[in-house]
């Protein structure tokens, strides 16, 4: 059966024009004398004539309807722009002619669009949708406004379990009682800065502390301002539940053909976006912005949006109010999580100053650089060396590996449990402030889904399209094969990078009297070789993923981006940490010893210089980290500006005509690009892996959480700026949470307790240094013991009388000195792990997810609302008893 079989229907177009018809032509309340003259005009005269008629009035008209601006020419508020591009004029007459005849299969798809569009706007006005069109001058494009009757939107808000404000009355009983607080509850409000910062907080009306109670049309009396509608809705409201009646709205008679998802998807309509609240600046005098002069938008703009308010609180509770919920928690958990990261940036930049202060007074780096060992050749054409030239470098590796580093990552491994439960409790005091706790998002077919065959649905009974199974989950057997080789090159790419080192390395020892300078120059070029392909293979795979998971065919939504997160994510994991890992726990692991090196396609292996690998991996985190954060700023300000440039060189000459001012919704198809369809996903995904950053190697990079709070302090600033300059408004979605975000945080924090345990027992130098220390009583000796001479015997070979770094014994064997420090490394790294998790698992008992305080506000809504329900029934008894009465 064929989804595009449509029944006959109206056409987009008057029967007496090309033009979309206008649907209150007949209104003469707004509309000028002369221009109604000429209106009429143009209804009755061709479609040449019209069109001239239109491009000579259409200034005048056009300057009478800027002054209502948002407004439908009824007076009534626009609550969503639908845009769709109309075909050449010399077709029109024949498309419409065309469509309105019997639908056949073998219509061509412009047909079909037209019959649809006629079909789905006379949907909108049989439901009580105001509709009024109206098209570009060059007539090229049709922008359709609608606005939705108070009643539907009362209906749908009972439908989708909205929660609203009771009325005071209705809550007057309750009003002077202090709600209870935990000793936790306590601890937590007084960790909010807010609160110490007052002069930080943004200026914006602060919403009055309220109970709420699900919608129902049976209480609607007991309701705070239900009887003013443009009260009772916010704006953001409006626009979600306005989209929610679209995606119902029919456009034939079979049952899979409704919504405005598929009308999108098939370009019948090419947009579908509801107006900003108005203008950001707005100049003095100008009567074209005359009553909109302050505006959420712009409040937003003036409050949150700028780079100079980048230390100022963000105002949740307009965000929440303009953009939804859903946008609200991203910025709610991002500000969380920058407030959060403060303590580890103060506390990283002390260990790191720790470390500049008191490296020289290490005896160990003392004896480096006082050392007179000949260290053998790096390469087999290279020279000996001296230990002493390491001096500088092995200062420096002390600045990230040293005593303090160890009780850091310990405190940040915990600290990653902690920020996750403590944003558990923040969630749900702003779930139950935004009405929105206990909320799910009702499952609905996907607009792409394809279904290939029918079947009984158990629950129903009624006959629905399916698609088996066993196909998608072929396919998803496939996706991963696909994923499974992506992963393989990520894994040749960093072998590939490896090979680099070792040959480049091995060509700059020549080169450089310092073979310390060779190591350096091949450690950074090396890292920004893997960020370039970081970065790249990032961007060829979130196409491919895309393309995977819409092959997938998967039917529900939440199905569909659950797939796309996990492919995503574990992809942007491996492409972003294999490298890290790489040099954390296997180079310089299985290089051999002087007379008996192993090697890698012709070349020794890849091998850790003598201070160990410690600061490359600094380098190689600092490099990937910083870079990514850098580029990934420069993209979301760059990208949507060139975009929107181009869109705007690639639009029809009459919309750029400078002789009159285009209306709202022409300057935001125009101006603003259409929001992403994945919403926040990018922006998250980019985060999340900051968070791995932050917290899987903090042991190696201390500097990890002051990099990201800078750079989070500047990501809201963007984001938001993002959000009113660059994208078109979204409707206001709900939710009640982040969503899989917090099960891959979990994921993460758990999995950084073996990563920061697995470093500092086998990457960092300090468990051997404590074994020598606990042994010896001080550090001296040390050097000498972990550059043991070679043990080659034959003076002709250049690895003859040199030293090298191992734990090796004097003939090459490893020794007790070995497997004393395997069996300390060991040893930390089970205590390690075991005090952390004891401390996680001690921390997620003693922090409640829901604060007690939201636990019994809970429970008295429950019982406001329950009274009103009583109440109601009251009333409807006591009325039928006076009509029984008066009978």
């Amino acid at each position: 059966m064929n989804i595009d079989d449509e029944p006959d229907g109206p056409s987009t177009y008057d029967q007496d024009s090309t033009f979309p018809k206008h649907e209150n032509d007949d209104d003469d309340d707004e509309v000028p004398e002369d221009t109604r003259t000429r209106l009429h005009t143009v209804n009755t005269t061709s479609s040449l004539a019209k069109k001239r008629i239109v491009e000579k009035i259409g200034f005048e008209e056009r300057e009478h309807k800027m002054a209502a601006q948002h407004k439908m020419d009824s007076g009534s508020d626009i609550d969503y722009i639908l845009a769709a591009k109309l075909p050449d004029e010399s077709k029109r007459d024949e498309l419409d002619r065309l469509a309105k005849q019997p639908a056949s299969s073998k219509d061509p798809k412009d047909v079909k669009m037209v019959r649809k569009r006629g079909l789905f706007i006379q949907s909108l006005k049989k439901i009580g949708f105001e509709v009024e069109s109206e098209n570009t001058p060059d007539g090229s494009l049709l922008f359709i406004k609608l606005h939705a009757p108070f009643e539907s939107l009362l209906k749908e808000a009972e439908k989708g379990k909205y929660k609203k404000t009771l009325n005071p009355k209705a809550s007057e009983q309750l009003a002077d009682l202090i709600p209870e607080k935990s000793l936790t509850d306590m601890l937590f409000k007084s960790l909010n800065p807010a609160q110490y910062l007052s002069f930080l907080k943004p200026d914006v009306e602060i919403e009055p502390e309220s109970y709420s109670a699900e919608f129902k049309l049976s209480i609607r009396e007991q309701f705070l301002n239900i009887d003013q509608p443009e009260l009772f809705f916010s704006s953001g409201e409006r626009t979600d539940l306005v989209w929610e009646l679209l995606t119902r709205v029919k456009y034939g008679e079979k049952d899979s053909m409704a919504g405005i998802e598929k009308l999108l998807a098939n370009g019948t309509f090419i947009a579908a976006f509801p107006l900003h609240d108005g203008p950001l600046v707005v100049e003095d005098g100008d009567s074209y912005d005359r009553g909109r002069e302050v505006n959420d938008r712009k409040t937003l703009y003036e409050t949150w949006a700028q780079l100079k308010l980048m230390f100022y609180f963000q105002p949740y509770d307009l965000v929440r109010k303009y953009f939804g919920v859903k946008i609200g928690l991203y910025f709610a958990w991002l500000g969380f999580y920058t407030y959060a990261l403060i303590v580890p940036g103060i506390l990283g930049f002390i260990v790191f100053f720790y470390g500049i202060a008191l490296y020289n007074e290490q005896q160990d780096t003392k004896d480096v650089c006082n050392s007179d060992l000949e260290m053998c050749p790096l390469c087999p054409s290279c020279e000996t060396w001296f230990l002493n030239e390491t001096c500088s470098a092995y200062q420096a590796s002390y600045w990230f590996d040293n005593e303090v580093t160890i009780a850091f990552a310990f405190f940040m491994s915990a600290w990653a449990s902690i920020f996750i439960d403590f944003w558990k409790r923040r969630n749900a005091e702003l779930a139950y402030d935004w009405d929105v706790l206990g909320f799910s998002e009702e499952e609905r077919n996907r607009p792409q889904f394809r279904p290939t065959t029918r079947h009984r649905n158990p629950i129903t009974g009624k006959m629905e399209k399916y698609y088996p199974p066993g196909i998608r989950q072929a396919k998803q057997v496939g996706s991963f094969a696909t994923m499974l080789f992506m992963l393989a090159l990520v894994i040749i790419i960093v072998f590939s990078v490896i090979v680099y080192r070792v040959a480049v390395r091995a060509a700059l020892a020549g080169h450089f009297q310092d073979p310390q300078q060779a190591s350096t120059v091949t450690a950074v070029t090396a890292g920004l070789l893997n960020l370039v392909g970081i970065v790249l293979m990032n961007q060829v795979y979130d196409r491919l993923a895309v393309m995977l998971t819409d092959w997938e065919n998967h039917q529900f939504e939440s199905e569909y981006e659950a797939s796309l997160t996990s492919k995503i994510f574990l992809f942007s994991f491996v492409n972003s940490f294999a490298s890290i890992f790489y040099i954390a726990f296997f180079k310089g692991k299985f290089v051999g010893r002087p007379g008996a090196y192993n090697k890698l396609v012709g070349f020794r292996q890849d091998e850790c210089p003598p201070y160990g690998c410690m600061l490359e991996l600094t380098i190689q985190l600092a490099i990937i980290m910083v870079g990514r954060q850098i580029i990934n700023n420069v993209m979301e300000m760059l990208l949507p500006t060139l975009k929107r440039k181009l869109r705007n060189l690639m639009a029809p000459k009459e919309l750029k005509c400078k002789t009159r001012r285009i209306l709202p919704w022409e300057n935001e198809y125009l101006n603003l690009a259409p929001y992403p369809q994945y919403g926040m996903f990018p922006e998250y995904l980019e985060m999340i892996i900051q968070f791995g950053f932050v917290s899987l190697f903090v042991s190696a990079f201390s500097l990890a959480p002051f990099f990201a709070l800078l750079n989070n302090i500047l990501e809201i600033r963007i984001d938001a700026d993002k959000l009113l300059t660059v994208y078109r408004r979204p409707p206001a979605h709900r939710a009640a949470t982040i969503g899989i975000w917090d099960n891959v945080m979990k994921f993460i924090s758990y999995f950084s307790v073996v990563t920061n345990g697995l470093v500092i027992s086998f990457t960092s130098s300090f468990i051997p240094r404590q074994v020598w220390r606990y042994a010896k009583g001080s550090m001296s000796g040390y050097i000498d013991r972990v550059h043991p001479l070679s043990p080659v015997e034959d003076e002709d070979s250049s690895d003859f009388g040199c030293h090298y770094f191992g734990f090796n014994e004097e003939n090459g064997n490893l020794g007790q000195f070995y497997y004393e420090v395997l069996a300390a490394r060991l040893g930390f790294l089970i205590v390690f792990e075991h005090v952390v998790f004891l401390v996680k698992f001690l921390f997620q008992y003693l922090i409640p997810d829901v604060p007690k305080a939201i636990k019994i506000a809970i429970k008295r809504e429950e019982y406001l609302a329950k009274q009103a329900l009583e109440r109601a029934m009251e009333g409807e008894v006591q009325q039928e008893r006076d009509r029984s009465s008066s009978t």
